[in-house]
């Protein structure tokens, strides 16, 4: 679990777009899951991996948990890991004020997503 490190979160770069116009972001996981998917740094290859395999216009939003002002529960991904990794689910909106920094996230030669530190 996060130590006061910073989380991330992944999108594309329209949607970073759409939610600096408005100020909020509000991922389809929200409406359908009920929550933002957020991760650990070291940890978002993971997701990247299982989910955006077929998106090449990633960012990774870098976010301050102090600054999200809804509630951040650590769950089980889906499927749940046999090691009992747990990731961060905002539940709520994220407001573009908790994002504290924004990046490029590319795929190695190999064509997945490398894990970072």
């Amino acid at each position: 679990m996060s130590d006061g490190v910073h989380l991330v979160h992944l999108c594309s770069i329209s949607d970073w777009l759409e939610a600096r116009s408005s100020g909020v972001l509000e991922p389809e996981s929200l409406t359908q899951q009920g929550f933002v998917h957020l991760s650990e740094r070291t940890q978002v290859h993971i997701p990247a991996n299982l989910l955006y395999r077929d998106h090449s216009d990633l960012v990774l939003l870098s976010i301050d948990p102090q600054r999200v002002g809804g509630e951040i529960v650590w769950e089980d991904g889906d499927p749940p890991s046999d090691d009992g990794t747990q990731f961060p689910h905002l539940y709520d909106s994220l407001p573009t004020s908790a994002v504290v920094g924004v990046e490029r996230y590319e795929m190695d030669d190999s064509g997945r997503y490398p894990q970072l530190n």
